[in-house]
């Protein structure tokens, strides 16, 4: 079909003779076919530098293979066909520009060892008796000393189609499992008519399945994902629209609580092709599956409310999750550093989708006394401290710990908490209280389980003191979950939940699912908190939840 054969255009190879070379070493290009150049008055479509990428590449494969390097490798790139029609600013650090007018431009890149090496050597500004609409070559050539040239032409337009579409208001209170279908419209507010048509990337994010035909000129991902494209063969000219001829149908998992549907529009044939729909080098097509139907058709319409390039529609069910927290039990002689696990799991039946850039929510941690908390990890055993996703740092009885990623049914967010048993203090208790998200509701009913118990049991000691009431409010019983475990010499094991566990065994930790980790640091100490009794803990949280916003954060997801 003519958007794959676009696609495929825009990464051709026309290999040149040359001197002696590598046996095998090659240049491939990934370059558009198509390069539409801003004006004054363009809307602003992605970046207004001339780019393009190639690679080298051996026998054994795109990415190198055996590590035949290309060396002296230089680009040069003809603009003398758009003389008198633009101007070449910018230039890109290597690269000159000579010939008639200073039209040509010669980049140096070096020694290429088979990876892909984009460049953005300049930019390029249509003087203003140029008139928008004209076209032009482009001719683009790389070299080198030891690999066969390529060349390679790209088509370029004065001025820019903007093509635009529109976002759809939230649909909340569907049941689990329900069908979605719309229609959204794409049309350009642009300067020039998309040579060669248009293509509209669909993706979701959250649960979601297909539902409908496959078209034949849709390219749908592997099975498991909703995403795929489709390619159009109508030109959309300024001022003009068009929507598809059937609704875009999709039907939300049962474990489903938020999701949303995203579509991207963009020209044919232009980097936007290159960098979304084709892998260049690595493993295949990102979306290999064509479809065996009819071809989707498009409707005229009106330009009326479209303003953007990328549409979304947001839905939400009435599904709702579990968050039950994990405790755990510390267990050691004074003077013993163990590795306690704490933390967060989701029994479901709704997945925890983020959507949002901050999910909010997490769990607050509230230490038993006799305790001192050193550091906190993440549920890898890496080595790696993560003290810094944890608040306040120090000095304080209650930690909390955002949560900062998805959380799917049956998984786990857990931090190793590193404590120092101090002295065993008779009746300390301390307690994991889940903290419900706030950027995605959980529409969590069950808080029996949102509280679990932080136990003690030091051995070898006599008793430090005595203490009562040492449970924060709420405290461990009536739903709570049970903890229980031993350590020794450095390890723990963490308590059960409700359904998840968490345990910690020479450092290391898991629970009932995949885990996340992070932590909070103190640029040297590390965290150092002895535990409290309940008189202060209230304002301990207050503090807590004050200082966990003074910060941004960034959590890496790892999943068991």
């Amino acid at each position: 079909m003519a958007a794959a054969a676009g696609l495929a255009a825009g990464t051709a190879v026309l290999a040149g003779a040359g001197p002696a070379h590598a046996a095998g070493l090659t240049f491939t290009f990934r370059a558009a076919d198509r390069y539409y150049i801003p004006t004054a008055h363009s809307a602003p479509d992605g970046d207004s530098r001339f780019q393009f990428a190639f690679v080298a590449a051996d026998d054994d494969g795109p990415h190198g293979g055996s590590g035949n390097p290309a060396h002296h490798v230089e680009v040069t790139i003809d603009l003398s066909a758009l003389a008198g029609k633009v101007t070449v600013g910018d230039l890109d650090y290597g690269c000159t520009a000579g010939g008639a007018g200073g039209m040509v431009v010669t980049c140096d890149r070096g020694t290429l060892y088979g990876i892909q090496s984009v460049t953005a050597p300049f930019t390029l500004t249509p003087l203003p008796s140029a008139p928008v609409g004209f076209a032009a070559d482009i001719g683009l050539k790389v070299t080198a000393s030891d690999a066969p040239s390529a060349t390679r032409v790209m088509h370029a337009v004065i001025g820019r189609p903007h093509l635009v579409t529109q976002a759809y208001p939230q649909r909340d209170g569907l049941p689990p499992g329900s069908d979605v279908s719309f229609t959204p419209s794409f049309g350009n507010s642009g300067e020039v008519t998309t040579s060669g048509g248009f293509q509209v990337l669909f993706f979701t994010s959250g649960p979601m399945d297909l539902t409908g035909p496959r078209y034949g000129n849709c390219h749908y991902a592997t099975s498991g994902s909703a995403s795929y494209w489709c390619g159009f063969d109508q030109e959309i000219a300024p001022g003009t629209a068009y929507a598809p001829s059937a609704p875009i149908s999709f039907r939300t998992s049962r474990s489903l609580m938020e999701g949303v549907v995203s579509y991207l529009v963009f020209p044919r044939d232009t980097q936007s092709t290159v960098d979304l729909l084709d892998p260049g080098p690595g493993p295949g097509p990102r979306y290999p599956e064509t479809g065996t139907g009819p071809a989707l058709g498009l409707t005229p319409v009106g330009l009326a409310g479209l303003t953007r390039n990328t549409g979304t529609l947001g839905v939400g069910s009435t599904q709702h999750a579990d968050f039950q927290a994990i405790g755990g039990t510390v267990s050691g002689k004074p003077g013993d550093v163990v590795m306690v696990p704490f933390g967060v799991r989701n029994a479901g039946p709704g997945g925890y989708e983020r959507i949002n850039a901050n999910p909010g929510g997490g769990f607050d941690v509230t230490m038993p006394q006799g305790l001192t908390v050193l550091s906190v990890f993440s549920a890898d055993d890496d080595g790696e401290e993560h003290e810094w996703m944890c608040s306040p740092r120090r000095n304080a009885p209650a930690y909390h710990c955002d949560l900062h990623d998805a959380l799917g049914v049956g998984e786990s967010y857990v931090y190793r908490f590193q404590i120092r048993v101090d002295r065993a203090v008779a009746g300390a208790k301390g307690q994991v209280r889940v903290v419900q998200p706030t950027g995605v509701p959980s529409r969590d009913t069950r808080h029996a389980n949102d509280v679990a118990p932080i136990t003690v049991r030091v051995t070898g000691a006599v008793s430090g003191g005595s203490t009562s009431g040492g449970a924060a409010s709420g405290g461990a019983s009536g739903g709570g979950a049970s903890a229980g475990g031993s350590a020794s010499g450095g390890a723990a094991s963490g308590g059960t939940g409700s359904g998840g566990t968490g345990s910690a065994s020479g450092g290391s930790a898991s629970s009932g699912g995949a885990s996340t980790g992070g932590s909070a640091s103190t640029g040297g100490g590390g965290l150092a908190a002895t535990g409290a009794d309940a008189a202060p803990m209230a304002a301990g949280l207050a503090a807590a939840a004050l200082l966990a916003g003074a910060g941004v954060v960034v959590a890496v997801r790892r999943r068991g």
